[in-house]
């Protein structure tokens, strides 16, 4: 049984990759669904590669990096994985505190990431109505199950399946405690008729999702497996890491504590874990870090600030530039909003969100043309996304354009009936 320890759950693509996985059923123990669209041209350099190293290349050193040059990341690796032809099934276990319902409100989630299409929306289902809330689906093409630790035994996985887990997926929210023991897991896994199967530990810490102390849930999983011991990388608990993730939740500490990191921070000190590359690349992490914070705290200003730094050493930041963006439309500062959210528009990740957002600043400013253009450009990237669809019927009914507008509300009201017939 060969079990692989690695510090960021995305370099296990590069793991897979190297060894010629190739059409594998995938278990994957993880707090979050790290399946996320990726742009054909970026999807293009990882097909084009034809080394370990050079798909390692085209990872991003940290997940805040804007995505210009990078194929991948922690948030999207698995759909990259995908398309690579390493896998070809995924079965992701969520953990308990991660919601799976099969319901309307999250497939209209569904609907809002890019890239998915009215066939990925219509197909997923309860694996077993009454007994487990396990569904199954397909997601952007991939085949996908969703379901707990206990639903993996009626699963009939093929006997090479891989097995990969996240040591986020063993922290319970709210309050970051241990939520499942590593042990039954173990146990769990055991069980199965896999034959000798291979895992990979991830400890995402230097991307701020795991808590400094639970790193330790690694060893013992190392442990339950092979009998021995092994020796994690000694990385500094430091307020870079946990500010990356405070925007979702706070770790280890109090709200009160990193407001006063960042507050002493005002002269961002530079210091990201793990983060290779120049002293200017990791202030503009750090920045990222504490503007997310700051836009969290309501400080729009402060985020603006740290904005600034992250554009000298990145050239832009998608997620902050959005997030800044929504935050000055809640402000009634339309015109600062429209410049943040296209910075934002350059991204896959954040994109469509920033084209809505934008047609309504726009259409704040009575600029129904330009609204009409960003709205139409967020349906394009998210063809499913009532939201624009909604938006763009009451602007071309503003402008005049009555046949559009009833054609955009007959749009969305057939793509809702499709849409709520699968539930």
């Amino acid at each position: 049984m060969e079990t692989y320890l690695f510090e960021e759950h995305h370099q296990v693509l590069g793991h897979w990759y190297g060894r010629g996985v190739k059409g594998k059923t995938l278990v994957c123990f993880d707090a979050h669904l790290d399946v996320q669209f990726i742009a054909a041209d970026r999807i293009q350099r990882l097909l084009d590669a034809e080394s370990v190293v050079q798909v390692e290349r085209l990872a991003k050193p940290h997940h805040l990096f804007p995505e210009q040059g990078f194929s991948y990341s922690i948030e999207d690796f698995l759909y990259a994985a995908f398309r690579l032809g390493i896998i070809e099934r995924l079965v992701w276990v969520a953990p308990p505190h991660v919601s799976i319902e099969h319901s309307a409100s999250s497939i209209d989630e569904l609907t809002q990431m890019k890239g998915v299409a009215l066939a990925d929306a219509h197909s997923f289902r309860l694996i077993a109505p009454g007994a487990s809330d396990a569904i199954a689906g397909q997601l952007l093409g991939l085949p996908i199950t969703i379901c707990r630790h206990n639903d993996l035994a009626r699963l009939n996985l093929p006997t090479d399946t891989l097995i990969d887990i996240d040591i986020d997926y063993f922290v319970s929210l709210p309050g970051d405690q241990l939520g499942t023991d590593p042990a039954v897991i173990a146990a769990t896994l055991d069980a199965l008729p896999l034959n000798d199967p291979q895992r990979t530990i991830s400890l995402s810490y230097h991307s701020g999702f795991l808590p400094h102390r639970f790193r330790p849930l690694a060893s013992d999983l190392v442990r339950h497996w092979t009998g021995r011991s092994v020796t994690l990388p000694d990385v500094p608990n430091c307020p870079t890491q946990k500010a990356c993730a405070v925007a979702a939740r706070m770790l280890d500490v109090s709200l009160d504590t990193v407001m006063q990191w960042a507050m002493e921070s005002q002269q961002i000190d530079g210091r990201v874990v793990g983060l290779n590359g120049s002293a200017e690349t990791q202030q503009a992490i750090t920045a990222t870090a504490f503007g997310l914070l700051w836009v969290e705290l309501r400080r729009v200003d402060r985020a603006m600030h740290c904005y600034q730094i992250a554009a000298q050493g990145l050239g832009y930041q998608g997620e902050l530039a959005l997030e800044i963006g929504k935050a000055l439309c809640d402000l009634d500062q339309h015109r600062r909003a429209i410049e943040f959210l296209a910075d934002a528009t350059r991204d896959d990740k954040t994109c469509a969100a920033a084209w809505y957002f934008g047609a309504i600043a726009h259409h704040s400013l009575c600029l129904h043309q330009e609204a009409i253009q960003w709205a139409e450009r967020a349906h394009h990237e998210t063809p499913l996304w009532s939201a624009p669809m909604s938006l763009l019927s009451d602007l071309y009914q503003q402008t005049g354009d009555r046949e559009r507008a009833a054609a955009f509300v007959q749009k969305n009201k057939s793509t809702r009936a499709a849409i709520t017939a699968t539930t």
